[in-house]
């Protein structure tokens, strides 16, 4: 079930962000299977020794012309190398790593998991704008797929600490909200059944497409109905009610645009020759549906009102 296995790795992630700076009982749980004539820094590092990792990694890039023996790339049986179980790590230990010259921020573990996988879901502190700038100037694939098909946008829906602050940076720099997982599961199916409607809500506000069918059966508001909490319900509620409500005059693709400058049902009484100025909706058939349809929302509006005012009289 996706359910159990989005809650498990929530709360799996949660355990594994413990203090783990300077004890090697608390590592990263990212990967401890290191092979044999590793640098002594990757065994700290692998070990979640992060005080010791950076000691050496600091004497490593300084001695760099020297016979010392260093890859910031080299990897474990399993394909993890530092930047991997450094995801979790403090800011300083990603950001020397990020800064080391070879860098490569797009290496692949067994899972087919890149460094910012684990780090969009790993990553404990809200300060994290800095380091994901540097990954994004390392030319990190935002949109890297691993074995499940899930995107650092779906791992970020995991992260037990910062997953907000860490969905909002994803969609500021371009994240494709849209992919599917090899299941057919995006990252607005994950934020549903996990039972968030802040992640419902920023998703929606960021271009995700509510009409896509989980695993090809059911849409996302059917998906709330069946996880059942009210919150995510009504979230989801209020933005199907516009995209049906539009897609019953052929103007659903005006969807995003309309969610983007806070248009719901509730707004769309409003809609005049300016405000169709204002979003940009040119097509002349389209604005007329617009101008008459709202035009209908605004008099059924107003009757209801003149209703309830009849009603307080008598």
């Amino acid at each position: 079930m996706l359910k159990e296995y989005l809650q498990f790795n929530s709360k799996k992630n949660n355990n594994n962000t413990s203090n783990t700076n300077t004890s090697s009982n608390n590592n990263t749980a990212i990967s401890t299977n290191v092979i044999n004539e590793k640098s002594p820094m990757f065994f700290a590092i692998s070990n979640g020794s992060f005080a010791l990792a950076k000691e050496l990694l600091y004497y490593y890039l300084s001695h760099s012309n020297r016979e010392t023996k260093f890859d910031v790339n080299e990897a474990d049986d399993y394909g993890y190398t530092p930047l991997h179980m450094a995801s979790n790590g403090d800011d300083e230990m990603i950001m020397a790593l990020l800064n080391c010259e070879g860098i490569n921020v797009n290496l692949c573990n067994r899972d087919k998991n890149t460094p910012f996988h684990y780090f969009c879901q790993k990553y404990r502190y809200p300060n994290c704008n800095n380091l994901f700038k540097k990954f994004i100037e390392k030319g990190t694939d935002i949109n890297a797929l691993n074995h499940r098909g899930e995107t650092p946008l779906h791992k970020a829906i995991l992260n037990s600490n910062v997953r907000l602050i860490m969905v909002n940076v994803l969609l500021e720099y371009g994240a494709d909200v849209n992919i599917m997982t090899t299941r057919g599961d995006t990252p607005l199916h994950y934020a549903i059944h996990l039972e968030r409607e802040d992640l419902v809500e920023a998703l929606i506000q960021g271009g995700a497409d509510i009409s896509l069918k989980e695993r090809g059966k059911k849409t996302c508001y059917e998906v709330a109905l069946e996880v059942g909490n009210q919150k995510v319900i009504e979230t989801m509620k209020k933005y199907q009610d516009l995209y049906d409500w539009l897609k019953n005059l052929d103007l659903e693709q005006y969807f995003e645009k309309l969610v983007r400058n806070d248009f719901l049902m509730g707004q769309m009484h409003q809609i005049n020759e300016q405000v169709l100025n204002s979003l940009n909706i040119q097509i002349s058939g389209h604005r007329l549906k617009f101008i008459k349809h709202c035009g209908i929302l605004k008099l059924k509006l107003e009757r209801a009102k003149e209703k309830r005012a009849l009603e307080r009289i008598q």
